[in-house]
Parts: C-alpha cells; structure tokens; sequence
C-alpha cells in the first residue's frame, strides 16, 4: 500500500491535556438531534465552505455526494460533544467531593469550632469525600463505564444522604446550627446528585442515548 502524503487518522481531541473540558456547557452545539439540520441548510453551509473544490458539481451524483460528506461531519460535530456531556455530571460530583474534602482538611479547627462537631465526625467526613471523589472522577475519566459502576455510585451516594441524617441525628443536641446546615445541606446536594444520575444511568454508561 503506498504511502499517503497526509494523516489518515485523528486522535480524539477531548483527550488532549490542552482541550477545554467546559466547551459544550459554555457553547453547546448548534445542532442536536432536538434542533437538526435541514438539507439547505447543509448544502448551503457545504457551498460556503468549499466554493471552489471538486465537491461542487451539477450532477445528481455529485450533489448526492457533497451532501453525504457533509452530513456525516454533522453527525461527527454532535457525537462528541454528546460523548462529552455524559461525564459531565460525574465531574461535578467527583469535583463537589474533593472541594468539601479540601476545606474540612485545610480548615479543620475552624470547622470543629463552627460547626461544634467532634474532630472525628469531621476527618471521617474528609475522608469519605475524597474516597468518593477518587472513584466518581475515575469513572469520569473511563469511557467503558457500566450500568453497575454507575448504580453503585448512585448507592454509594444515597448511603451518605442515610449517614448525613444519622449524624444530625447523633450530634444534633450539641452541634451548632451551621454544623446542622452543613450536614443537611449535604445530604440534600448529594441526594439530588443520587437522582440525577440515576435518572441519566443509561447515559451515563453509553448505553442510551
């Protein structure tokens, strides 16, 4: 086979170090299959895009062609962002973790004070939130992602909603009402997150669209 002057193939550019990982929450796609394109307005886009090169012609064959070209990197342009949309939701999870981790270790004797909770109650707390965030962000990161992967971070998440209440409920007499907040706005926040992938469980694993 002989050799092509130019590149054949293309790595994927949401891997690269380099890509913006918020592009499609700031500037979705213009087109999805909710708002897809019709045929003039690819042949128009097609048109303006190559004005002068072989794909323009007058025959029904090569106007069959342009506009299959065309569509095909329509489909392209959409697939990826949805792809990337799909972990969208578990980097917000895995990120809300390891901040929450973050504070209550970097300011831990502020938080014992504030929130008048034991400094055991809280290390755990650090420690569960960033053992969370380590495996949401791992899943996030892996593109095979199963339907038992994401059930058992849906169950790991309505387990610590089950924790947060507990620990109000063992610690509500002598801890501060930010302490109270903090804990039952936790259990809120990771709640929502427990039914919000749920709900997009098959999404999430590649299995739906």
């Amino acid at each position: 086979m002989l050799a092509r002057p130019y590149r054949t193939d293309i790595d994927d550019v949401y891997r690269r170090p380099d890509m913006p990982s918020w592009v499609g929450l700031l500037w979705p796609p213009r087109r999805m299959p909710a708002r897809p394109a019709s045929v003039a307005e690819l042949e128009r886009a097609l048109a303006d895009e190559h004005p002068r090169s072989s794909f323009t012609g007058s025959s029904a064959n090569a106007r069959s062609g342009r506009l299959g070209w065309y569509v095909a990197r329509v489909a392209t342009d959409v697939a990826l962002p949805r792809t990337r949309a799909r972990a969208r939701l578990l980097w917000v999870d895995a990120s809300a973790a390891a901040v929450a981790g973050a504070l209550v270790l970097a300011f831990r004797g502020w938080f014992e004070r504030l929130h008048a909770l034991p400094l055991e109650v809280l290390l755990f707390v650090r420690s569960a939130n960033v053992l969370y965030a380590a495996y949401a962000s791992t899943l996030a990161r892996r593109p095979g992602r199963t339907l038992r992967q994401i059930g058992g971070l849906v169950g790991a998440n309505a387990v610590w909603v089950l924790v947060c209440l507990a620990l109000v409920v063992r610690h509500g007499e002598h801890a501060s009402v930010f302490g109270i907040a903090h804990l039952l706005g936790e259990a809120v926040f990771v709640g929502t997150l427990a039914v919000m992938e749920w709900d997009q469980r098959h999404r999430l694993a590649g299995t739906g669209a």
